[in-house]
């Protein structure tokens, strides 16, 4: 019975961790858009990716190793 209860706690996390990487998989390339396009929406992305990565380490540093400046010098 341990072994169900301890699979099933493994798996979650996994579908968790995946959805923080498609998440952040999808805020990067919306942020290389706005970089190339300014559509204007780079406070919008700022706020989404702060959000984000208060709950998940790596969109926390994703973002500030290249999203940070990229958005803050398109406004």
């Amino acid at each position: 019975m341990e072994d169900i209860e301890i699979r099933e706690e493994y798996l979650l996390k996994k579908r968790s961790d995946a959805i923080f990487d498609g998440v952040t998989l999808l805020f990067a390339i919306l942020s290389e858009i706005e970089g190339i396009c300014r559509f204007g929406n780079s406070s919008k992305l700022q706020y989404l990716w702060t959000i984000v990565g208060e709950y998940w380490e790596a969109t926390k540093e994703l973002y500030q190793m290249r999203y940070q400046e990229l958005l803050n010098n398109i406004d």
